[in-house]
């Protein structure tokens, strides 16, 4: 649960949220099973800084603040960001992307690399970047993903419907990271770190 970004999130937006899950139809749930961290796991959730520290909107001066703000709510940093050897963001490589996810159809995706170098968003235009999002948008489009062929792990679905202005805001803050090089391979039929191993 990415309580720490939540945590930074406008005590109004919370309000909106608990409003709207009050909306909902109860449904009565048994809990499945206990859920058991590692020793490290364990270490980490323990100094985890837990005091919230909210982002007034109101506060937001820029494009790029308002941009960092979204970023920081959908938690981009949990898939783009690669890690150390502990779990945690690897703060020199912000949103440079490269982690690798399997995928249910076969195969290994690695998520893209966000900063504005020329192996992540350099060549990207604004309109380019919104466009992607809305390509999307289509919920009747079916996307048909052979065995062993790219697929993706990114939930376009739940961020499709972003508004444009928001997208720009989101480029907008992408294009004030530092440039990172780090050419990522879309896909790989093994996985990269099995290769690296060899």
């Amino acid at each position: 649960m990415p309580f720490m970004a939540f945590g930074k999130a406008d005590p109004q937006d919370i309000n909106a949220i608990i409003a709207y899950i009050r909306t909902l139809k109860p449904v009565p749930n048994k809990p499945v099973g206990v859920a058991h961290l590692d020793f490290f796991d364990q270490m980490y959730n323990r100094t985890i800084f837990r005091t919230p520290q909210p982002v007034y909107l109101k506060d937001l001066k820029t494009a790029a603040d308002s941009g960092k703000n979204i970023v920081t709510m959908a938690s981009c940093n949990n898939c783009h960001t690669p890690k150390t050897s502990f779990d945690l963001d690897n703060k020199a490589l912000t949103l440079s992307g490269g982690l690798e996810f399997p995928l249910a159809t076969g195969g290994f995706v690695h998520s893209a690399n966000l900063t504005p170098d020329e192996s992540g968003l350099g060549a990207w235009t604004e309109e380019s970047f919104v466009n992607k999002f809305k390509s999307f948008r289509d919920s009747g489009a079916i996307h048909t993903v052979d065995h062993n062929t790219l697929n993706t792990v990114m939930p376009w679905y739940a961020f499709r419907n972003i508004k444009d202005e928001d997208l720009r805001c989101i480029f907008a803050y992408l294009k004030t990271l530092e440039p990172v090089y780090n050419p990522v391979v879309k896909f790989t039929k093994r996985s990269i770190h099995d290769r690296q191993i060899q």
